[in-house]
């Protein structure tokens, strides 16, 4: 994730490529939600615990809630270390998973994933129709013109030309 964020400020980073970056890291966080994964992380957990000679890994200890929100039945406590902690990160993975796909599954980022096609592809969309300040018109004349002028093949070569 902290690499898709450095990744995201880069000041030549395009929207196709953000996108790009996002399913990848969903895939990874997807991909570590597999209980084999789960398992591995846990055993190399326990031996470094072992290594180090640390506490061995368990579950917090349990905090009551105030009688005041509580009733008299005991609320169920997770007792083993390993599906506590399984349970915790696959919440937090699921978190990132769903917030990352919410963030690059906009209609705006599709916008402008589209704009970016037209000055690749030369070919103007009805998606410059909803900017005004855009005469359609003008930029059917000037995208050809600007390929013609400008060799590029990506679309950081089409920035810089900019």
């Amino acid at each position: 994730m902290e690499n898709l964020n450095k990744a995201l400020q880069g000041r030549k980073q395009t929207v196709s490529g953000d996108l790009a970056a996002a399913e990848t890291v969903t895939c990874a966080f997807k991909y570590l939600r597999i209980e084999d994964k789960f398992d591995d992380i846990f055993e190399r957990c326990n031996s470094y615990v072992e290594e180090l000679d640390l506490e061995p890994v368990k579950t917090p200890r349990i905090r009551k809630p105030p009688k005041k929100y509580s009733s008299e039945a005991n609320c169920h406590v997770e007792t083993d270390a390993r599906k506590y902690f399984r349970n915790q990160l696959y919440e937090a993975l699921d978190n990132a998973v769903v917030q990352t796909e919410v963030l690059f599954q906009q209609s705006g980022m599709e916008q402008y994933k589209k704009l970016e096609t037209i000055l690749m592809s030369g070919e103007v969309s009805k998606v410059v129709d909803s900017y005004p300040e855009i005469d359609s018109d003008s930029l059917k004349l000037q995208v050809p013109l600007f390929r013609k002028l400008h060799k590029f093949s990506s679309l950081q070569q089409a920035a810089t030309e900019l």
